[in-house]
């Protein structure tokens, strides 16, 4: 079986194995966006992809390492993007939100993926996903805020309890949420009282972020319900 599984890396019909990987995930990726994670089985996949079964599983132990991988690529080209921000020559109140719009306008351009992967990480057998998306977050993220806050308290515009605390705390509350924003994007049907809890919740998270960094409320901008209209639509 071994050999089998060896012999399907090495080749699909004189494909590079990169280039057989890449095609399982993008089969995997669209046919996760049409028919949904849950009703896409793996044999579906194989068949979009056209390759054997030992190749699939010489890439991917299962669905879920498939998925998995998908939500690296997201999350990395989302940090990408952001990262590219920090290195701008700005103040720390003007970099931090040209990185949070930025991370904002990423999530708003690759909505549909962005949707199908929350339904996945959700799902009540992918606890593993969510933990791995949470550790994600704290790798990436909490360095690209702790260097701006970093920034700021140099300037004199941040007041904080130390630059890497802070940043714990943000990501840690941004996780907190993230299961409610989650909830509101899916939902088909918004009712009024849906709409007003999610402003309210998005105008309490700006000023706690605020009171964290030790600014002006208003200053720094990080959710917003028409963000996540804007994902949901």
């Amino acid at each position: 079986m071994a050999i089998i599984k060896a012999k399907a890396a090495i080749s699909e019909k004189g494909v590079l194995p990169a280039e057989t990987k890449l095609r399982i995930i993008q089969s995997a990726r669209a046919l996760f966006m049409q028919d949904g994670y849950d009703k896409t089985s793996v044999n579906a996949i194989i068949e979009s992809a056209k390759v054997a079964k030992g190749t699939f599983y010489h890439y991917f132990k299962s669905k879920e390492e498939l998925i998995d991988s998908i939500l690296d690529t997201l999350t990395l080209r989302i940090i990408d993007e952001m990262n590219s921000v920090v290195s701008e020559k700005t103040d720390a109140i003007t970099k931090i939100n040209r990185v949070l719009d930025r991370g904002r306008q990423f999530k708003i351009e690759q909505k549909d993926l962005l949707k199908m992967l929350v339904k996945a990480i959700y799902h009540p057998g992918n606890l593993i996903l969510r933990h791995k998306l949470k550790a994600m977050n704290m790798k990436y993220s909490k360095p690209l805020f702790e260097r701006i806050i970093g920034q700021g308290e140099k300037e004199g515009t941040f007041r904080t309890a130390g630059p890497e605390e802070t940043a714990l705390i943000i990501i840690s509350i941004t996780e907190g949420l993230s299961e409610i924003n989650s909830e509101y994007v899916l939902k088909k049907e918004k009712t009024k009282e849906d709409s007003e809890k999610i402003a309210r919740i998005s105008f309490a998270f700006d000023s706690a972020i605020c009171r964290l960094l030790g600014v002006q409320e208003g200053k720094i901008k990080c959710l917003s319900k028409e963000f996540l209209d804007a994902i949901a639509e």
